[in-house]
């Protein structure tokens, strides 16, 4: 085969893959909306539950991702993987189900950081703390001030 044929194969591999990451990069964006209007929904679900006199057991409803995302948020500050557990445990969050939980809040915090909805801020103790840089409850439509929880009275 000759040079330009070698050329030519090499745009067509460059064009794909500028393509591909495009395309990626719109399902992501994609994903996290749908993502943020689950949490939504959940949110309001159990808001609507409340008021209606009905049991909302919001740990069903929220994953682990979901209630990782409300520690950091809430926290406003850099907070550790163990103040992110020791937080979900006060919240009342069944910890119990997860083998490794601290493996497990790695995992989503390492996600949520891909996603620029958490960065790595310093450290606390020798230990990585991490900072939620994603859109806020108000941001996403909530009413302000309005905080979801089987915990707080709405």
């Amino acid at each position: 085969m000759s040079p330009e044929t070698y050329k030519a194969a090499l745009e067509m591999a460059k064009d794909e893959l500028a393509s591909l990451i495009s395309e990626q990069g719109g399902i992501q964006r994609r994903l996290q909306d749908i993502e943020l209007r689950l949490a939504d929904l959940r949110q309001s679900i159990a808001a609507l539950s409340k008021l209606a006199g009905e049991d909302f057991d919001e740990e069903e409803a929220m994953g682990l991702t979901d209630m990782i995302r409300r520690v950091l948020e809430e926290a406003g500050r850099q907070i550790t993987t163990q103040d992110v557990e020791r937080l979900l445990e006060s919240r009342g969050f069944n910890t119990r189900k997860y083998g490794n939980l601290q493996a497990s809040i790695i995992t989503v915090i390492r996600r949520l950081q891909q996603k620029s909805q958490v960065r790595e801020d310093g450290t606390i103790g020798g230990k990585p703390a991490y900072r939620w840089t994603g859109p806020t409850n108000s941001a996403r439509g909530l009413a302000d001030g309005v905080k979801f929880s089987k915990y707080q009275k709405i």
